[in-house]
């Protein structure tokens, strides 16, 4: 009886509140929608309205809970609709899981926080759900999952602190603005409002300062080669001469000019879709002669078959005498792909004095791989894609932001060759040196 009553009272209430619960639900996942595909910055008050809902005396715990879980889902469903044109299946994973993480941290804000009548000690609890729950996601080695820190671009002040850091900083300042919608007393709203103004202003001023100003000459020259090719599996296969020629006319011309520094080619993921070692050797020989011809090294996106009649996902990296000095294989192939088996370590190459690692598709998202890397002192990424599947939507934009953010909180240089975009250099600030315009067969020179 007592818990048909309490569902009673939260249908009554939710009745009493339905155009504030549609409107105020619309609208925070609208700011979640803006803040993934268009306007980053919206991060800094997309979480004021579930915040707003949770400290607020306004609403039964039903009622919270209830909202939270609505919520919870439809903003990073909504918010990343993109992703249901690269695999259905990640879409709904990917929603389930960050459903998981805001309700489970939500709810925790919940049942603490309402245990408190003081707006202050409210917010305190908040605060001692939020931070330990940040530490924990990085101990866990999955803080990808909520890395606000990639939104607001303050890529120079990740460099620093890291991104569990500025992430705890983007979700304070949502809590601030939820105080000052909650609050009645306007001195209390005037200095809400001020702390969260001037702490914006002091970041972004900060962040500018910390970016690198005269660069250090450097040593390096990388010719980033972009087929856009938008074609399926088995047309590339079927044209994969025409697809070669391109690559290697491009890349002769890109490199055509002298230069006295280090020269490095990259072809991005799978642009031979044939296996130049085992089963095309004719494409062996002539990426041989290129290397020779262009004094590059050179590195491309290729498979490699396997016993088992699958292939690993692989870049061949060339020396400029034209040898095959190391293969890196994807350790962490893209999920669902069936044909695809893993790869078991994770390569680097010694190149004009520094230190280069290698990352094939969303691998470049993941902190634990540039974890390994960092302890192998790894200078310089290059970073193999294939984004074909979020062409003209805002996944590309989304995914060139956490490449951003991993060279910014590693202190590397990624060297970014996509087949469709965005090819890009990217400095150890997350500072984009040099870009090639997307969805253009094109190519970009630039010395690092």
């Amino acid at each position: 009886m007592k818990l048909k009553s309490r569902l009673n009272d939260l249908l009554q209430e939710l009745r009493t509140k339905l155009i504030f619960t549609v409107l105020f639900m619309l609208t925070g996942i609208g700011f979640a929608f803006l803040m993934v595909n268009y306007f980053p910055p919206m991060a800094w008050v997309t979480f004021a309205f579930p915040f707003y809902v949770i400290l607020s005396g306004r609403f039964s715990t039903g009622y919270k809970v209830l909202f939270i879980i609505v919520f919870s889902f439809l903003a990073p469903a909504l918010a990343a609709y993109w992703l249901i044109f690269f695999a259905k299946r990640i879409y709904l994973i990917g929603s389930i899981l960050m459903w998981f993480v805001f309700f489970i941290l939500f709810v925790l804000c919940i049942l603490l926080q309402s245990r408190f009548k003081s707006q202050f000690l409210k917010s305190i609890m908040v605060l001692h759900v939020i931070v330990p729950y940040f530490w924990l996601l990085t101990w866990l080695q999955v803080p990808y999952v909520i890395e606000f820190s990639s939104y607001v671009n303050l890529f120079s002040i990740v460099h620093y602190l890291g991104s569990t850091v500025v992430s705890i900083i983007v979700f304070l300042l949502n809590l601030v603005l939820a105080n000052f919608l909650l609050s009645n007393q306007k001195p209390v709203r005037l200095t809400l409002a001020g702390v969260f103004l001037l702490t914006l202003v002091i970041l972004y001023t900060i962040d500018s300062r910390m970016q690198p100003g005269h660069r250090q000459e450097q040593n390096f020259e990388v010719l980033i080669i972009q087929g856009n090719y938008h074609k399926t599996w088995e047309w590339r296969i079927e044209n994969v001469d025409s697809i070669f020629t391109f690559y290697e006319n491009a890349t002769r011309q890109a490199a055509a000019h002298e230069s006295d520094k280090t020269r490095i080619v990259v072809w991005p993921e799978y642009a031979i879709v044939g296996d130049v070692i085992k089963r095309q050797p004719q494409y062996l020989d002539k990426l041989r002669l290129l290397a020779r011809e262009t004094k590059a090294y050179l590195v491309i996106g290729t498979i490699v078959y396997t016993v088992k009649a699958e292939h690993y996902d692989s870049a061949i990296i060339f020396n400029p005498e034209g040898d095959i000095i190391d293969r890196y294989d994807s350790v962490l192939p893209v999920y669902f792909n069936d044909h695809t088996e893993a790869g078991s370590e994770y390569t680097t190459v010694s190149i004009g004095g520094k230190t280069f690692g290698f990352v094939i598709c969303y691998e470049e998202m993941i902190p634990e791989v540039f974890d390994i890397y960092s302890e192998k002192q790894v200078n310089i990424i290059v970073s193999l894609v294939n984004d074909m599947d979020l062409n003209f939507t805002p996944g590309l934009d989304f995914l060139l932001r956490y490449t951003q953010l991993r060279a910014a909180e590693y202190n590397m240089y990624i060297l970014r060759s996509a087949n469709t975009g965005h090819s890009v250099v990217i400095d150890n600030f997350g500072q984009i040196l040099s870009r090639a315009e997307p969805y253009k067969q094109t190519w970009l020179v630039c010395e690092f």
